[in-house]
C-alpha cells in the first residue's frame, strides 16, 4: 500500500510529505539590505570576510553578534547572491523555526532540540532534490522516501507497523508522521545516501541561527556532520554561519575565519589609548568670554562652508588661546547644529606636561582613538589592515602606520558628514617632523572626497602655519578680539574692590594677555589686604611691568629676597621642570623630605621616623617657596598634580640667556636629571630599609604572601616610591 501511495504521488506531495519549513517565505520576510550601508560594515568591509570570499582554503566563516545586528539580513542576502549568479545554494534559518514546531511528543527541550535537528535535515535534503536536474527530481525523491522508510521498520520488523501508530485511512499523515519521528541518526544515513545518489554541486551553505538549539555542542556537531558531508561531493562548497554567540568551528576546518561584532575594534581601540593630560587642566572660561567667535567672519566662512577648511588661531603667550579652545570643544555641539552628528576629535599639546604630550606619535593616536571611538565604520576601512600588521608583530603602533591610517580619511564615506579635528598649542608640539604633521592636516582639508573636514588649530605664530595662508585657512589673530573679554576677566578678579582707575589701567595695558591681568590682580588683591589705599594702590600697580617676562623678573626678585625658601624652590623647580611626568603634591612633598647631602652609606641613618619630620606639613609650601610660579591643578581621576603656572613661565625658567641664568636658580638640564635620579635613589634605598617595618618582617628568603601585603601597605605610605621605580633609569640616562 505504501509503494503503490508513493508510486502515484507526484513530486510536489512528495515534498510535501518532508517536515521542512518553507524556507523561501521565511527569507523573503527578511528585509532586504544594501552592502554599503555602514551598519554592514563590519561583515562586507571586514579583510576576513574578503578573504573568504575570495581564498578557496578559506571554508567556514562564523558570524556572531550579541545583539543579532542584523544577522538575517546578511546571510539573506548572501543566499540572494548566489541565487541571482544562478549558483546552487543551500540554505536555513535556523533562527525563524519555532521550538516544538516538527515534534509532536511533548514540550520537554530534549524532544524540541530533536525537532530543530531534523527540520535543518530535511530543508537542506528537500532543497537537494529541487536543486537537481527536472528529469531526476521524482527518482531522488522516491529513493529518499524509501530510504527513509528502510530505517523506519528495520526495527521494529516491517510487518509491525501499523501497531506503530500508522494511519492506513490516511496514508498522507501517517506517512508524515513517521517521517517527523525518524531519529536523528537515521536521518544522518539517508543525507549520506542522498548525496551520493544526486550528487549536488551547491557553491555555499548558509546556517542562520546555529546556536538555537542542541546545548552542549551538539547541535553545532550536526552542522559540521552535515557541511562536511557536503564537501565530499562539492570540494568547492563554502558555509556560512551565524548566531548571537561566537561558535567554535575549528572542527569543521582549520581554515575557519570567526568575525565576531566589533571586538576587533575594541581591541584596536586598546591599542590606541593615550591619556592627553593637557584639557582637564585648562582653565574655565570666565562666564560670558569667547561668545563672539559664533558669530566671527572668518569663524563663519570657515564653518558655513560646505568643503574642508582649517581656522588658525593665533595668539601671543598668554591670550587664552587654550582657554578658547576648550571652550569651543565644549560648546560646540550645542552652537553648531552640523556638529551635532559628527566626530569630534582633540589633542592639546604642553610642553610643561612632558616628552609623552609634545608627542605627534601620541598626538595620533589619540586623535584616531576619539574618531574610531565614534565612528565604528571607520576601522573596515584601512585601520584592519594596518592593525593586524601592528598586532601580529606584537609591537607598539608604527609611526608611518598611524600616518597612513589619518591620511586614509580623504577618501572615507562617512554618515556622519562631519569630521571636526581640534588641536591646540601646535607650537608646543614637537619640533621635529612638525612640518610633516601640519601637511598632513592641509592634505586632508585640500583632497577629502566624500566628508567635510573642519580643522581648528590654536597656536603662537608658527612659521609652518604662517606659510600656508591659502584657499583652505581661515585666520583669527586672538589678541584683536578680546578686549570686551579681558575687562570682564579684570572686573571679575576685583569683584566687590573700589578699584576703578586700578580696574581701567589693567584692561589698557593687557594688550590681550589674560595672564598678566590674572598676576596683576593677585598683587593688587595682595595690596588691598594689607589695607594700602585706592590711590596707593594705583600708584604701586604703575609700577609694576606691563610685559609678561618683566614681571616674571619681579617674582624671581622676590623668591631671591626669601631665604628659606631657596633650597626649596630650586629642589621643586628641578622635579617640576625635568620630571618624566606631572608629580602629585604629596610626591613633590616627599621629594623635599630627602637630604640633599648625604653619604651613600649613611643613607640607612635616616630612619623613617627622621624623614617624616623633614616632610613639610602642608601643600603651601609649594606656592609659597615656589613664587607664584607653581601651582596646583587638579585632575578628573581626583589626583593634584603640581604645575609651572603656565608655558611661558616655564620658558622664562629654562631660558640659558634669561635673568634665570645669572642668579642662584639657574637649572642646568643635566644636573636637574642627575639631581632627581640622585633624589630618587635615596627615596628608594629608604623604602628597601624600612626602619619602622623591621621588627614586622623576617628575611626575604622567609617572606609569605602576608608579609608582602605587610609591605605594601608600607609602600602605599611612600607616595614617590612609584614614580623613582618606574622613571629613575630615564633620569639616569
Amino acid at each position: 500500500m505504501l509503494q503503490s501511495f508513493i508510486s502515484e504521488s507526484s513530486l510536489e506531495q512528495l515534498l510535501q510529505l518532508l517536515p521542512a519549513p518553507e524556507q523561501s517565505q521565511r527569507k523573503s520576510a527578511i528585509p532586504d539590505l544594501d552592502p554599503r550601508d555602514h551598519k554592514f560594515s563590519w561583515v562586507f568591509e571586514n579583510v576576513d570576510y574578503k578573504s573568504w570570499r575570495s581564498n578557496d582554503s578559506r571554508f567556514v566563516l562564523c558570524l556572531s553578534s550579541p545583539l543579532g545586528h542584523h544577522l538575517s539580513q546578511v546571510t539573506s542576502y548572501a543566499v540572494d547572491q548566489e541565487e541571482k549568479a544562478n549558483r546552487p545554494v543551500l540554505y536555513c534559518f535556523c533562527s525563524k523555526l519555532k521550538n516544538g514546531e516538527f515534534y509532536k511528543g511533548g514540550q520537554n527541550a530534549e524532544g524540541q532540540n530533536i525537532a530543530l535537528a531534523s527540520a535543518l535535515i530535511y530543508t537542506l535534503l528537500k532543497q537537494i532534490v529541487l536543486l537537481s536536474p527536472i528529469e531526476k527530481r521524482l527518482l531522488i525523491m522516491h529513493n529518499l522516501i524509501n530510504s527513509l522508510l528502510q530505517k523506519i521498520f528495520e526495527n521494529p520488523p516491517s510487518q509491525n507497523w501499523t501497531e506503530n501508530g500508522f494511519d492506513s485511512n490516511d496514508p498522507f499523515k501517517g506517512l508524515h508522521e513517521f517521517l517527523c519521528n525518524t531519529t536523528i541518526e537515521d536521518l544522518l544515513a539517508v543525507f549520506q545516501v542522498i548525496l551520493d545518489y544526486a550528487k549536488p554541486q551547491p557553491t555555499l551553505v548558509v546556517l542562520d541561527g546555529i546556536e538555537k538549539a542542541y546545548q552542549g555542542g551538539r547541535f553545532l556537531h550536526l552542522v559540521g556532520v552535515l557541511i562536511n558531508d557536503l564537501r565530499r561531493q562539492s570540494s568547492n562548497i563554502k558555509a556560512l554561519l551565524a548566531g548571537p554567540t561566537i561558535c567554535d568551528i575549528t572542527a569543521l576546518s582549520q581554515e575557519s575565519v570567526f568575525i565576531e561584532y566589533d571586538k576587533e575594534r575594541k581591541e584596536c581601540l586598546s591599542s590606541l589609548e593615550f591619556e592627553n593630560t593637557r584639557y582637564e587642566k585648562i582653565t574655565p572660561e570666565q562666564s560670558g568670554s569667547f561668545k563672539w567667535i559664533w558669530t566671527h567672519d572668518e569663524y563663519k566662512r570657515w564653518s558655513i562652508s560646505e568643503t574642508s577648511r582649517l581656522l588658525y588661531i593665533q595668539g601671543k603667550p598668554g591670550s587664552g588661546k587654550s582657554t578658547l579652545t576648550k571652550y569651543f570643544d565644549s560648546n560646540l555641539p550645542t552652537r553648531e547644529p552640523a556638529a551635532k552628528k559628527a566626530i569630534v576629535a582633540k589633542f592639546f599639546y604642553s610642553f610643561r606636561e612632558g616628552e609623552p604630550q609634545r608627542s605627534h606619535y601620541n598626538m595620533l593616536l589619540s586623535l584616531l582613538h576619539d574618531i574610531l571611538s565614534q565612528e565604528k565604520n571607520f576601522f573596515y576601512h584601512y585601520c584592519q589592515a594596518e592593525y593586524r600588521a601592528h598586532h601580529c608583530s606584537g609591537s607598539k603602533w608604527d609611526y608611518q602606520s598611524l600616518k597612513r591610517i589619518f591620511g586614509s580619511l580623504q577618501d572615507y564615506y562617512s554618515t556622519s558628514k562631519r569630521l571636526y579635528i581640534i588641536i591646540d598649542a601646535v607650537d608646543e608640539s614637537e619640533e621635529a617632523d612638525r612640518h610633516d604633521i601640519l601637511n598632513l592636516l592641509y592634505d586632508l582639508c585640500s583632497n577629502t572626497k566624500y566628508c567635510v573636514v573642519k580643522i581648528f588649530i590654536a597656536s603662537r605664530p608658527v612659521t609652518q602655519l604662517e606659510a600656508r595662508r591659502d584657499q583652505f585657512l581661515n585666520f583669527i589673530r586672538l589678541q584683536d578680539e578680546t578686549t570686551l573679554d579681558i575687562s570682564n576677566f579684570a572686573n571679575s578678579l576685583l569683584h566687590g574692590l573700589d578699584l576703578t582707575r586700578a580696574t581701567a589701567y589693567m584692561i589698557e595695558n593687557a594688550q590681550g594677555v589674560f595672564l598678566w591681568v590674572k598676576l596683576v590682580g593677585k598683587e593688587l588683591l595682595r595690596f588691598h589686604e594689607d589695607g594700602y589705599s585706592e590711590h596707593d594702590i594705583f600708584l604701586m600697580l604703575k609700577q609694576l611691568p606691563t610685559e609678561l617676562e618683566e614681571f616674571y623678573g619681579l617674582m624671581l626678585d622676590k623668591m631671591r629676597t626669601n631665604k628659606s625658601c631657596l633650597s626649596y624652590g630650586l629642589k621643586m623647580f628641578r622635579f617640576i621642570m625635568f620630571a618624566r611626568r606631572p608629580l602629585r603634591v604629596e610626591e613633590l612633598l616627599h621629594s623635599l623630605g630627602i637630604p640633599d647631602n648625604i653619604e651613600p652609606d649613611s643613607i640607612s641613618n635616616l630612619t623613617d621616623e627622621i624623614f617624616e619630620q623633614r616632610v613639610p606639613l602642608s601643600e603651601r609650601i609649594i606656592v609659597s617657596c615656589g613664587g607664584n610660579f607653581l601651582e596646583i591643578k587638579e585632575r578628573n581621576d581626583g589626583h593634584r598634580v603640581v604645575q609651572v603656572i603656565h608655558q611661558t613661565a616655564l620658558e622664562f625658567l629654562r631660558d640659558p640667556h634669561g635673568v634665570v641664568s645669572k642668579s642662584e636658580f639657574r637649572i642646568d638640564e643635566e644636573h636637574a636629571h642627575m639631581f632627581i635620579a640622585t633624589t630618587c635613589s635615596r627615596y628608594i634605598m629608604l623604602c628597601a630599609a624600612s626602619t619602622s617595618q623591621r621588627e614586622g618582617l623576617p628575611d626575604l628568603e622567609h617572606w609569605s604572601s602576608n608579609h608582602y601585603d605587610y609591605y605594601a601597605k608600607y609602600l602605599n605610605k611612600r607616595p614617590l616610591a612609584f614614580y623613582a621605580s618606574n622613571h629613575l633609569e630615564y633620569h639616569v640616562n
